[in-house]
C-alpha cells in the first residue's frame, strides 16, 4: 500500500489544482487495482508524508470527492477504505447551447438513455451535470474553461459557436481531459459525433434538381458552426455534379451571429436581396429549419407561392417543420442518436484514456413534404 502511494508525483505544469491531481491519481490506482477493495488509507498525517508532504486539507478535498462518488468509504474511529467497485459511479458534464431547445432535449434524452442502459447492465453508474450556455458564447467558454476544476470524469460538449472556444477545447485535449464533441473542428482531431451534414446538403439539392428547379439559392450563416459550412459544400457540389451553374449572387450569408441574438431582420434583408436579383431563384436551400420556416412566411407575405413559384428545403426536422404551411421538406438530423453515440464514445474514452480520437458520423435522411 505505502509503495503504491509513494508513486504520486505533483505536476507543477498542470493547470489542475493539486487536490484534483491527487483525486485523479487515486482514481487511477483504484481503477487499475493497485488499490483494492478493502484496502485502508493511511492516517491523514502519514498519508500527507507519503504523497510528498502535501497539506492535509488538499488530501481531505481529494478523499471527500472520491467518497461522494462511492470509491471510498469511512468508518468513524476506524479509517477510510477502498469501496467494492461493483458499479463505479462517474460524473459527466454536458455543456449545451440552451436547455430550452428542442434539439437539446433530444440530445440529452439520448445521453441519459445510453447511460441508464449502461447502468442497468452493471457497466457504469453515471451522474450527468448539465451546463446551460444560454446561447452566449462567452458563457460557454467559461463553462468549458472550468470543467477540469470540477470533480468531473469527462464531458460532452455541444457548442453554441466555435471561434475562441476552440482554444479551450485544445487545452482540455492537451490535459487529457476526456471529452466528446457534438460536431467537429477542421484540422484538429477530437473524439466527436456528428451528422453527415455534407450528405444532407447534397441530398436536398439533388432533390430540388430532380423536381426541375434550376436556380437554387442558398441562405444561412456559414460562420456560425462548421456543420453549416458542410451543408453549404454539399449544396455547391451537387450543383456542380449536375452541371448546374453555381451563382454567388444568390448565396445569402446572413451577416449576424445566430447564437447571440435575434437575426430575423438580417435574414429578411438577405432574402430580399436574393429575390431582387435579375433572375429570381426557383428554390431556396436553407441552412436549417428555423431559417426555412421564416423564409416561407416572408414569401407568403410577398404573395410568392411555395412550392409553385419557389420551393423551400430546410435541415434538422424540428417539430414545426411538419406543421408549417406548407409542411417543410427537410433533412432529419438524428439528435437522440447523436446523444447515444456521444455517451457510448465517452465511456470508451474513460475506459481507455490513451485510445486514438474517433470521429463518428451518423447518416441523415431527406423527409419530403409539401414545400418542394
Amino acid at each position: 500500500m505505502n509503495q503504491v502511494l509513494q508513486g504520486f508525483e505533483h505536476d507543477l505544469s498542470s493547470p489542475h489544482p493539486l487536490h484534483r491531481q491527487v483525486e485523479q491519481w487515486l482514481r487511477m490506482q483504484i481503477a487499475s487495482g493497485a488499490l483494492s477493495p478493502g484496502d485502508t488509507l493511511p492516517p491523514r498525517k502519514e498519508f500527507c508524508e507519503l504523497l510528498g508532504g502535501i497539506n492535509h486539507l488538499t488530501i481531505r478535498q481529494a478523499v471527500n470527492a472520491l467518497m461522494r462518488d462511492g470509491l471510498l468509504y469511512s468508518i468513524p474511529g476506524r479509517g477510510t477504505y477502498v469501496a467494492e467497485q461493483k458499479c463505479q459511479r462517474q460524473s459527466i458534464g454536458v455543456v449545451l447551447p440552451s436547455i430550452d431547445d428542442e434539439f437539446t432535449h433530444a440530445l440529452v434524452a439520448g445521453i441519459q438513455d445510453y447511460f441508464g442502459e449502461a447502468g442497468d447492465r452493471g457497466e457504469s453508474s453515471v451522474r450527468v451535470v448539465l451546463f446551460d450556455s444560454r446561447r452566449d458564447p462567452q458563457e460557454e467558454i467559461d463553462s468549458i474553461a472550468h470543467l477540469k476544476d470540477l470533480s468531473l470524469d469527462g464531458a460532452i460538449i455541444f457548442p453554441v459557436a466555435y471561434g475562441d472556444m476552440v482554444e479551450k477545447l485544445v487545452q482540455l485535449k492537451a490535459d487529457r481531459f476526456p471529452l466528446v464533441l457534438i460536431g467537429w473542428v477542421p484540422g484538429i482531431k477530437f473524439n466527436s459525433v456528428s451528422s453527415d451534414d455534407y450528405a444532407g446538403g447534397y441530398q436536398s439539392t439533388v432533390h430540388l434538381l430532380e423536381k426541375g428547379c434550376r436556380r437554387l439559392a442558398w441562405i444561412g450563416n456559414r460562420k456560425s458552426v462548421y456543420s453549416v459550412e458542410a451543408r453549404f459544400e454539399g449544396y455547391r457540389d451537387a450543383l456542380s455534379d449536375s452541371g448546374v451553374l453555381y451563382d454567388r449572387e444568390i448565396v445569402g450569408d446572413i451577416k449576424q451571429d445566430l447564437p447571440t441574438g435575434s437575426f430575423e431582420d438580417a435574414l429578411v434583408l438577405e432574402l430580399e436581396r436574393i429575390l431582387n436579383v435579375d433572375t429570381r431563384p426557383d428554390a431556396l436551400v436553407c441552412a436549417n429549419d428555423f431559417i426555412a420556416i421564416m423564409c416561407i412566411r416572408e414569401l407568403t407575405k410577398r404573395n410568392i407561392r411555395v412550392p409553385e413559384e419557389i420551393s423551400v428545403v430546410g435541415f434538422d426536422n424540428i417539430k414545426e417543420a411538419a406543421t408549417s404551411n406548407p409542411a417543410l421538406t427537410t433533412v432529419c438530423n438524428p439528435m437522440r442518436d447523436l446523444g447515444r453515440s456521444a455517451a457510448s464514445l465517452l465511456l470508451k474514452c474513460l475506459e481507455d484514456p490513451h485510445r486514438d480520437p474517433e470521429e463518428v458520423v451518423l447518416p441523415v435522411e431527406l423527409i419530403v413534404r409539401e414545400s418542394t
